[in-house]
């Protein structure tokens, strides 16, 4: 975050909340030595998300964390 102090404005703009199972949390955080960052982690769990603004399936893609619009 103290990198980003000049982003913070776009940063909280583009914030996304998610909701996850007590059983969901455990899997994302199941390998501590893993580098996958964001929603590559919910993929490689093999958690599905769903937008609820859109109403339908979020579909991560490969290198989701650099698309992030901060």
């Amino acid at each position: 975050i103290i990198k980003t102090l000049g982003k913070i404005d776009r940063i909280v703009k583009n914030a996304i909340g998610c909701v996850v199972t007590k059983d969901e949390h455990d899997e994302l955080h199941h390998d501590k030595k893993s580098s996958l960052e964001g929603w590559e982690r919910y993929k490689a769990a093999g958690i599905r998300v769903w937008d609820r603004k859109e109403d339908k399936e979020h579909k991560i893609k490969t290198g989701a964390a650099s698309q992030l619009p901060f």
